[in-house]
């Protein structure tokens, strides 16, 4: 039940991000793409879990999703239906389809916003042996990684912080 849907592309074809924006990072997850600008912005197109809700004749075009809009963003993943995007400060945003608990929490089933990320308290973390990390070291985000249902996420410290689904031992 598509509102609509774009011609296909058979070769490379350039794609609109608005006057004076360029791409620095591309993720592409299944029905949308996200495109960090280097102004350190989020643009998104496709999916409208994703990409939010659009008129027919605004698909296609890439738009700032309001609730990241004003962040320092330097980080992106796609991961089949949902998305990671990361601050300067180490904050993980989620949103988009929370199965098996992919957008670290248990509900909603839907995440129609990007909210920050829930990570286990510092003392839930083992420090042991490394030397000049901070609690914040240890919280802050640096990369991320989706998967079809599941989120893996690196620290600062070089911890990963993983959640969803482990069918495979993945996690």
């Amino acid at each position: 039940d598509k509102p609509f849907e774009g011609p296909t592309r058979c070769r490379p074809t350039g794609m609109a991000l608005g006057k004076g924006r360029r791409a620095s990072v591309v993720a592409c997850g299944t029905h949308y793409t996200l495109v960090l600008t280097t102004h350190m912005s989020l643009l998104a197109c496709g999916k409208p879990l994703i990409a939010g809700h659009r008129e027919p004749s605004e698909w296609g075009m890439p738009k700032q999703l309001p609730t990241l809009v004003g962040l320092p963003l330097v980080g992106v993943s796609a991961g089949d239906g949902h998305a990671v995007v990361i601050t300067a400060h180490g904050t993980a945003f989620v949103w988009g389809e929370n199965r098996h608990s992919c957008c670290g929490r248990e509900y909603p089933a839907e995440l129609t916003v990007p909210l920050a990320m829930k990570l286990p308290s510092s003392q839930s973390l083992p420090v042991g042996g490394i030397d000049g990390l901070t609690i914040a070291d240890e919280l802050a985000i640096q990369d991320a990684a989706c998967g079809l249902e599941h989120t893996i996420l690196v620290t600062r410290s070089g911890r990963l912080l993983v959640c969803g689904n482990n069918s495979f031992g993945q996690l």
